[in-house]
């Protein structure tokens, strides 16, 4: 599974010998430990988890030399983590619950799945190999997943300094507060962070002796873990990647590469520039790894007229183009293009309500194209069953406008509901976490999980 450890690669160290010319002058002749190599050692050492860190502040021209503390959890007492505080309230369980409908409902939640939190959660626990938390500026390593391969520890450990040197050098949370207002700009802004995190990890891996990587294995690298992850967005039955997957995976190859060539061009101070003028969606990102510039955004105001009695919108968010991709390729569109739709979203919305009952679930998702040749492509669906639940599709301009509810009668009532006044913003589809429960919405102590693959 394209998440599990078992997949991840062991890193590859060596000198830089292309990239070495763009990064020396980050490395600064007097820094203390700078003019030595990087050593594979015992991470449960104190004595190695600051050479991996001085290392790690070597690559990226970081001043600090103290490491944040390090300790580590079994993938139980994460799961635990995960689940920590009050059990959800019976109300809190059925919206969960008609969340997940909703995700089946689009194909974006594996058949069978019946709590989104829980979904997350198993996303979450398998995948995490480490995680950096900023209220406490602490790494934790999940040490079930890790393994015990010692190079593959001082990769992930440098991965996880990187994050506690971004919290020094921009402020992580004020970074996430400004620029994460949705679901997709979450993905876009985590996108800057890991990406930048796989850089560095890699390029303190190659501060081994005899060690080399080059601007062709990076590029290499990145191409493979992209088509990895395009591959598992189409629904390969056997991956059974969901929302949480997609949308927590993206950041690594495409942020990566992202960075990546932001570092090429111009260097540590280039990737510091991001920070200050981030991504603001999937599909900006989407493009500019393909070489092309980012289109103008021009969000959707989703609307909804007056409810049936007993129902209530239970959640809004922006789904984005990078879901958008992963939605046409399960519907039956064409690879190419799913492509050209994902770099010609300028916007979307979607809005679920939720009545008493489990499967009292409709909603209305609006996509808005760069032209109307786009939005008849994505309409193309109309002619796939939905996994779950009955759909109607219409296109309105650039706009295409997805119906759905639980069977055909109660599709044609809802036809009637969606689109026609705006609705205040409510909490996001996924973007509470599942340890955030009622008026708690910040973001839970493990705050993403990290899926770093050393770069051949």
């Amino acid at each position: 599974m394209l998440t599990s450890p078992r997949a991840r690669r062991r890193p590859v160290g060596s000198t830089l010998l292309g990239l070495a010319v763009a990064l020396a002058p980050t490395l600064g002749c007097g820094d203390e430990g700078c003019d030595e190599d990087l050593r594979i050692c015992s991470i449960d050492s104190a004595d190695c988890q600051e050479h991996v860190f001085v290392q790690t502040a070597c690559a990226r021209g970081h001043a600090g030399r103290t490491p944040p503390p390090v300790s580590s959890i079994t993938r139980d007492q994460l799961e635990d983590l995960l689940r920590g505080g009050e059990p959800p309230t019976a109300e809190q369980g059925l919206v969960d619950a008609q969340i997940a409908t909703s995700l089946r409902m689009l194909g974006l939640l594996p058949p069978g799945e019946t709590s989104s939190e829980e979904a997350a959660i198993q996303a979450f626990a398998r995948s995490v190999l480490a995680f950096y938390t900023r209220e406490t500026g602490s790494v934790t390593i999940v040490e079930t997943n890790l393994g015990e391969d010692p190079e593959t520890e001082v990769f992930v450990l440098s991965h996880e300094f990187v994050h506690a040197q971004q919290d020094v050098d921009v402020g992580l949370q004020d970074f996430f507060d400004t620029y994460a207002g949705n679901g997709d700009q979450t993905t876009a802004t985590r996108s800057v962070t890991e990406g930048e995190a796989v850089l560095y990890s890699n390029l303190t891996m190659a501060r081994q002796p005899g060690a080399s990587i080059t601007a062709e294995i990076f590029a290499d690298y990145y191409a493979q873990q992209q088509q990895s992850l395009r591959d598992a967005a189409g629904g390969d039955p056997d991956t059974e990647v969901g929302y949480t997957d997609l949308s927590s995976v993206f950041p690594y190859p495409f942020g990566g590469q992202l960075v990546t060539d932001r570092w090429l061009a111009d260097g540590n101070a280039g990737v510091l520039e991001l920070y200050d003028d981030p991504p603001r969606s999937t599909a900006a990102i989407l493009r500019t790894v393909t070489g092309k510039d980012p289109l103008p955004e021009d969000p959707v105001t989703a609307s909804v007229g007056p409810l049936p009695d007993g129902y209530s919108v239970i959640a809004e968010d922006t789904m984005g183009a990078w879901i958008v991709y992963a939605f046409v390729l399960r519907n039956r569109i064409t690879e190419p293009t799913a492509s050209s739709l994902a770099e010609g979203w300028l916007g979307d919305q979607i809005v679920v309500a939720g009545g008493a009952a489990q499967t009292d679930v409709a909603l209305v998702w609006t996509v808005r194209f760069a032209d109307e040749t786009l939005a008849s492509r994505f309409a193309a669906i109309d002619g796939v069953s939905p996994p779950e639940g009955a759909r109607s599709v219409r296109v309105a301009g650039r706009d295409v406008i997805v119906v759905m509810a639980s069977d055909p009668a109660q599709l044609e009532s809802w036809e009637s509901v969606f689109p026609a006044a705006v609705v205040p913003r409510s909490p996001s589809l996924v973007a509470t976490p599942p340890a955030a429960r009622g008026p708690r919405l910040r973001p839970p102590p493990v705050h993403e999980p990290r899926l770093p693959r050393a770069a051949r």
